[in-house]
């Protein structure tokens, strides 16, 4: 049965293909979206990033993608979907290595500070050692690598997670964590724990960057 559309046909069929147009473009510019210069001073680099890895600006309320070779500012959060990783090389020497599901902030004091909102990082120290605010509670990293996690469940608990050459300062600069040492948050309650058993090769949370098809890994 042929049926001829009427005019109210006729318009909501325009207004439909009009919001249907304008999706696909607001849709395209989201996927798209240039990197932006930020407020603040610059503080690093991307080196590395997998998957859907953002950063916001502390004036703005838009997330913008991070590329390999962006720059990450003062004041800027950065975050980490669930199956996303970066590596973020700061100008004093330090490394950040974010995992999925994560979101820091960036804040560049006397000395350079990440603030860890949610999910876990390794950060790698410069020189000047690196200030991490976890939870409330204020750490500084030294030497080699340190992992930060906080309780997804809740965001008051969490561990600290030293290698074999890095410490951790309390906030008045005591040491709580040496080398080998990890520090379990649970209930307002600290638990202090040595591994008995490291790995040598790789080590642990080790990323490896190759550009061919295939790589050879040795594990010990």
């Amino acid at each position: 049965m042929n049926r001829r559309l009427s005019r109210t046909d006729i318009v909501v069929l325009i207004i439909c293909s009009a919001i249907l147009v304008m999706s696909a473009v607001l849709l395209y510019l989201e996927m798209t979206l240039s990197y932006g210069e930020g407020t603040g001073r610059p503080v690093g680099d991307v080196s590395y990033r997998n998957r859907i890895v953002q950063r916001r600006d502390p004036a703005q309320v838009v997330w913008q993608r991070l590329n390999p070779g962006d720059t990450v500012f003062d004041g800027d959060s950065v975050r980490t979907d669930e199956t996303a990783e970066a590596v973020i090389d700061l100008k004093d020497g330090s490394k950040i290595e974010l995992d999925p599901e994560s979101l820091i902030v960036l804040h560049l004091r006397e000395k350079m500070t990440v603030t860890l909102v949610k999910g876990s990082a390794i950060i790698r120290p410069g020189s000047q050692g690196v200030v991490v605010e976890r939870s409330g509670r204020r750490f500084t990293t030294e030497a080699g690598p340190t992992r930060f996690f906080v309780d997804p469940l809740n965001d008051k608990d969490g561990e600290i997670e030293t290698d074999g050459t890095a410490s951790v300062l309390a906030d008045d600069g005591t040491v709580i964590l040496r080398p080998g040492e990890s520090l379990q948050t649970k209930d307002g309650k600290d638990r202090r724990i040595r591994r008995g058993i490291a790995a040598i090769s790789p080590e642990d949370n080790a990323r490896f960057f190759y550009t061919g098809d295939s790589m050879e890994v040795e594990f010990r």
